[in-house]
């Protein structure tokens, strides 16, 4: 990022694994589970009926191979391009095909994804943060997401950047710090 002069912002899809949907699993299995504690109804007491959910729920273990199949759609459909590597990497705009590029993904150069935490390399222009926000304003369209704004914490690593220079400091000082805290040493 700081080679090309790139910014990198954040984004995040708040509760993400209840956004697929069961129905969505091509092994098409009924899924069902007992009614919730709270769940008061005399027409359908809790001995003799079950739910079949709509959605996936946190601890299913198909809720985050759903969850995921659904953002790689939603994530092509918008334009970008899967790495046949890294499939958590996809790509906007590329130097050698900036004129095949749609307009709307001019200047986002890099979407990396962790299970709902979105990085965005983007290049220091406004279309490029016009083209940002329209992609973040239509991902939470659909999956509610919150624009955390520029980079400064990702997989424990504190991230400082200097817009002006686009320079990044990684740190893991605090991870560490409270590694050895939790361990007494």
């Amino acid at each position: 990022a700081s080679s090309e002069r790139m910014i990198v912002k954040q984004a995040d899809v708040k509760a993400a694994f209840l956004q697929a949907h069961v129905v969505d699993d091509p092994i098409n299995v009924d899924i069902y589970m007992e009614q919730p504690d709270g769940f008061e109804d005399p027409n359908y007491p809790r001995s003799e009926y079950v739910c079949k959910p709509i959605r996936t729920l946190y601890g299913m273990k198909q809720s985050n191979r759903l969850w995921w199949r659904r953002l790689v759609n939603w994530t092509r459909d918008f334009g970008f391009r899967q790495s046949k590597y890294d499939p958590c990497m996809f790509y906007g705009e590329r130097p050698e095909s900036a004129k095949r590029t749609p307009g709307r993904l001019r200047g986002i150069w890099y979407v990396p994804i962790l299970v709902d935490d979105i990085s965005c390399y983007i290049s220091d222009s406004k279309e490029a943060r016009s083209n940002y926000k329209k992609f973040i304003d239509a991902l939470d369209a659909d999956y509610p997401t919150v624009d955390m704004g520029d980079i400064e914490f990702y997989l424990k690593q504190a991230i400082t950047a200097n817009p002006a220079t686009c320079d990044y400091k990684i740190s893991q000082e605090a991870h560490i710090g409270k590694m050895l805290k939790n361990n007494e040493m």
